[in-house]
């Protein structure tokens, strides 16, 4: 080769690698972006665009990593929408939770945050301005929520409820912070208050029957309820000819147990509509297995 061809080839390989190093660069920014854009979406809810747990719990220690931890209050909202609401309509559903998170956002303040935890359950971390009461601001969060989801969104009877909290008197602990708001707000809702702030007292008290409240949400999250069905027999023909759904808990340690001892836990926390669902999907399935055995179809009958 001559001494010019040899620099051309040199020439075009300088420019080759730099090539690879810009695509190089650019992929690493692209991995990059993907990677905060996935913890993103791991860590805020989707139908709210408000943080989950995690996320608040993430911003919750970011704050607490500060060099000087702000005094803040933490609230657990609970939200009963009434009963007035379609059974099982998903669109209203979706603009109760846009209502819900427009009402959060507008308290959160410049350093606060919020979380939808589950169902129609939220966290808010605020700041009160120096001379307002945490109570106060509380009580005003709610009668907006109130007032958004009965005129707009056309759930009549909606109720809110909330447990308030001070930073420092859970020394900065999140977990114990949740707990003790959920338990206020839990407390204020049995006793037809709209919020009330936590104390040692009340959670003592009180402790008994959330735990007994937290193992039904925990029972109807793992579909522990069944359905027996109790036949309705035409005794000249011996045949079956419908039936009554009746609901079941199989309790771990307690056994069998009657709907009086749970129902009205569902109905106080607002998940008889999750009973409702699951006793609906359960009959359905028993109609499909006895359909499959060769056996007419039967009309059941259930409660709501």
């Amino acid at each position: 080769l001559t001494a010019r061809e040899s620099g051309r080839i040199r020439a075009a390989m300088w420019i080759l690698a730099g090539l690879c190093a810009g695509l190089l660069v650019l992929l690493a920014v692209s991995v990059n972006r993907s990677r905060k854009n996935m913890k993103k979406v791991m860590i805020m809810d989707s139908v709210t665009r408000l943080y989950n747990r995690d996320g608040f719990a993430e911003a919750f220690s970011r704050l607490k990593n500060q060099r000087q931890f702000p005094l803040f209050w933490m609230a657990y909202i609970l939200v009963d929408c009434g009963r007035e609401t379609v059974l099982f309509d998903e669109n209203t559903q979706k603009l109760q939770f846009a209502a819900v998170a427009a009402v959060l956002r507008g308290y959160m303040g410049k350093e606060g945050f919020a979380a939808r935890v589950d169902g129609f359950s939220f966290l808010l971390c605020f700041s009160p301005a120096p001379q307002e009461k945490a109570e106060d601001v509380m009580s005003a969060l709610l009668a907006e929520l109130e007032e958004r989801l009965n005129r707009d969104q056309g759930t009549p009877g909606s109720r809110t409820y909330a447990g308030i909290c001070r930073s420092d008197s859970t020394q900065g602990n999140l977990d114990k912070a949740v707990r003790e708001t959920r338990i206020a707000a839990w407390c204020a809702r049995e006793q037809g208050k709209s919020c009330l702030v936590s104390s040692k007292e009340m959670t003592k008290a009180a402790t008994m029957d959330y735990n007994t409240a937290q193992e039904i949400l925990t029972a109807v999250d793992m579909a522990a309820f069944y359905v027996y069905i109790l036949p309705m027999v035409d005794l000249p023909d011996r045949r079956v000819v419908g039936g009554q759904a009746l609901v079941r808990w199989r309790h771990p340690s307690r056994g069998l147990l009657f709907p009086g001892d749970f129902l009205p836990y569902l109905e106080k926390m607002d998940k008889i509509k999750d009973m409702d669902r699951s006793v609906f999907e359960q009959i359905c399935e028993w109609s499909k297995q006895r359909r499959d055995r060769g056996y007419q179809p039967v009309p059941i009958s259930c409660n709501l």
